[in-house]
């Protein structure tokens, strides 16, 4: 292993087990189970002028692309007790896809 891949190893290591949350991921028509992944939820109020805001919310859950390897939209993520719907894949090409959730 070049000094290079170890730096790589250590550095997914550190990261994924600092950070990583169990879900259940469930395909269509299929069985669920359990995935690990890097959860993200943000909430926020836009101004749209004349007194009018709009609450906008942004999940997503990046995980190792062979934990999902059929991924497809409409598919469902449970993650701290919520049930979210696949509206979009985002694969990074380094083996990570940022699965894009959505209520």
């Amino acid at each position: 292993m070049t000094l290079l891949e170890s730096i790589a190893t250590e550095a997914v290591s550190v990261f994924s087990n600092e950070f990583t949350e169990v879900a259940t991921y469930t395909p269509s028509g299929s069985a669920a189970r359990a995935i690990a992944g890097i959860f993200d939820h943000v909430s926020e109020v836009s101004d749209i002028g004349a007194y009018i805001e709009a609450d906008g919310v942004s999940a997503t859950f990046d995980v190792a692309a062979m934990q999902v390897p059929s991924i497809a939209l409409g598919d469902t993520i449970t993650v701290r007790g919520y049930a979210y719907r696949v509206v979009g894949l985002e694969p990074d090409g380094t083996g990570r896809t940022v699965v894009v959730l959505g209520l």
